[in-house]
């Protein structure tokens, strides 16, 4: 499918459901897998929208079958044509191919994706900005110029994607520091930029950090400390008064560095001592 994949988890209860594989792509975002034996029917095309609808921040949602009918095909052409543009849903068929004497193995092959996936993943690697929006474009240059500065932070940066937020591992699974960029609207808001530290879903892990919430702004001055207890993620954000779109981008990248090297460090630590 073009993305890099991390297991987060299997058989995740989704009310009285349970979805078959969670896992994370590169950006941070949920990913719902469904698997069915033999051939595609109604049952697990429903299973799948009811997973990624009842998961935090799914973004994707495959469906892996053995053999695809014709109609389940169209069905998923029709969500991918329908939905929000940063939702994305995928059909695969597997089966085992075999060399020789050799063990069979598995083959996956994409049988439905959304239409413009190719093009989208082009853009937003900075191959071809030509149909992007203004604000996307922008958002895709501002995290350009910052990974461009950043070249000698304490992590390893993901390839600069044509959206308002930017994952950065932590080296724990669940969570991660992201940058976000938000646009002001109406005449008495402004442009400006978030780093939060993100937990996926666990509150007693948030519990842990927040006991440290002294040392933290200490270090790092005061933060929102949003438990969300009406939601399953968790966030601890600072907000930074940068207009992000201002012409000098570079100066404005610098400053987030700045801010966001610190962060990453402080909570890096935290979350080394909570586990």
């Amino acid at each position: 499918m073009g993305i890099q994949l991390e297991y987060v988890s299997h058989e995740v209860s989704v009310g009285s459901f349970r979805a078959d594989i969670q896992a994370r792509d590169d950006e941070g975002n949920a990913v719902v897998i469904e698997n069915q034996y033999n051939q595609t029917n109604h049952e697990h095309l429903g299973k799948m929208l009811t997973y990624a609808a009842g998961l935090d921040d799914v973004k994707t949602a495959v469906w892996i079958t053995e053999s695809v009918r014709e109609e389940h095909r169209a069905a998923i052409d029709w969500l991918n044509d329908h939905t929000d543009e940063d939702m994305n849903f995928f059909l695969v068929r597997v089966k085992l191919v075999q060399i020789g004497d050799s063990n069979p193995a598995p083959l996956f092959q994409v049988e439905a994706k959304p239409n413009q996936w190719t093009k989208q993943t082009k853009q937003q690697a900075g191959v071809d900005k030509s149909e992007l929006t203004g604000t996307k474009i922008a958002n895709l240059q501002f995290f350009e110029t910052l990974v461009g500065q950043g070249s000698d932070a304490p992590w390893s940066w993901q390839t600069p994607r044509a959206q308002h937020w930017f994952d950065i591992s932590i080296g724990t699974s669940g969570v991660r520091v992201s940058v976000t960029l938000r646009k002001g609207k109406g005449l008495n808001k402004a442009n400006d930029v978030q780093i939060e530290y993100h937990i996926d879903d666990d509150k007693d892990f948030f519990d842990k950090v927040e006991k440290f919430k002294p040392e933290v702004e200490s270090q790092l001055g005061p933060l929102d400390w949003m438990r969300l207890d009406d939601k399953k993620a968790s966030r601890i954000v600072k907000n930074l008064q940068i207009d992000w779109m201002d012409d000098d981008a570079e100066a404005r990248a610098s400053e987030v560095l700045v801010e966001l090297v610190p962060f990453y460090q402080v909570f890096r630590e935290i979350t080394t001592k909570v586990n």
